[in-house]
């Protein structure tokens, strides 16, 4: 007997599909956006009809219909980990900035315009050198929690130079060669080449299409 089995892709990922595959049971894992909707009709929305519409469209797929939903490329784990790599480098640089912002906030309540990111920045708000508009030194709460702060900036601008550091070495050998090649092109550079190797060129495309149904993360290449 056939056993089909399909899911959204969502938090999961693909183990779910990878254990299914290796127990022989057929698993295909679906873009959600991608099963067509009835525009014009008022839809409920429960699980039970949920599950009925992608039994409906899978069969249909089945069957060759292959407008009915896009299967998504399942990669491999080695894959699905590198990924991360970039992944991780692009969230440590946004808690900096996070930092950085509610940092400036803060001390903009009080009139103060110091800079946030000189390194000398947490050395003087721990000596109290760090004054309102009036000369006046800040309040002790306010500069407790600009000093636990400054300590997670400190933090994830220490986690993001170690990242740095292993970063290119840590490339698998196949997304390294991808990169090399990407980053002979114009207007692509060495960080942007190796995003676009471990989020998109891990795949085979067969036209313009699949390239731009999956860019990865929606984000143009980055120098």
């Amino acid at each position: 007997m056939r056993v089909v089995v399909s899911y959204e892709a969502g938090q999961d990922g693909f183990w779910i599909s990878r254990a299914l595959q290796a127990g022989g049971i057929e698993c295909y894992v679906i873009n959600p956006a991608s099963i067509p909707v009835e525009r014009h009709k008022r839809r409920a929305k429960t699980d039970r009809l949920d599950v009925i519409k992608l039994v409906i469209n899978l069969r249909a797929w089945l069957r060759g219909e292959r407008d009915r939903m896009h299967v998504v490329h399942m990669p491999s784990p080695q894959d699905e980990a590198s990924r991360h790599l970039m992944r991780d480098r692009g969230q440590l640089q946004k808690e900096v900035l996070q930092h950085r912002d509610r940092m400036r906030k803060l001390l903009a309540t009080f009139g103060c315009w110091d800079e946030v990111d000189h390194r000398h920045f947490a050395g003087r708000l721990a000596r109290d050198e760090v004054k309102c508009h009036d000369g006046a030194p800040l309040p002790s709460e306010m500069r407790e929690r600009l000093l636990r702060e400054c300590e997670r900036l400190a933090l994830a601008q220490q986690q993001l130079a170690a990242l740095e550091k292993t970063r290119q070495a840590s490339l698998p050998a196949p997304a390294r060669q991808r990169r090399d090649d990407l980053a002979r092109l114009k207007g692509i550079g060495e960080v942007g080449a190796s995003r676009l190797a471990l989020e998109l060129f891990w795949r085979e495309f067969s036209n313009r299409r699949q390239v731009g149904a999956c860019h990865p993360q929606g984000h143009a290449p980055s120098r």
